[in-house]
């Protein structure tokens, strides 16, 4: 039978935790940030950006398509 955890354990436990969620969500920020930053390239760039799933469907498509193809990006 295992033992009961102790007061103290708890509190270092939830401490932990606490931590832990901290620095995800000091993660999730930087991630926002940098995927802000290539929105904000691939969107403004001359170049045409494009990402595709396994299934060859495009999942991306930056604006720069209209004015090399014509087709606006939902065509």
């Amino acid at each position: 039978m295992s033992e009961k955890p102790t007061y103290e354990n708890l509190e270092q436990r939830i401490e932990a935790l606490e931590k832990a969620e901290f620095k995800l969500k000091q993660t999730e920020e930087v991630l926002r940030q940098s995927e802000e930053r290539y929105r904000l390239l691939a969107d403004n760039t001359l170049d045409v950006i494009w990402t595709m799933n396994l299934d060859l469907e495009f999942t991306y498509v930056n604006p720069a398509v209209f004015a090399l193809t014509g087709y606006t990006i939902e065509e």
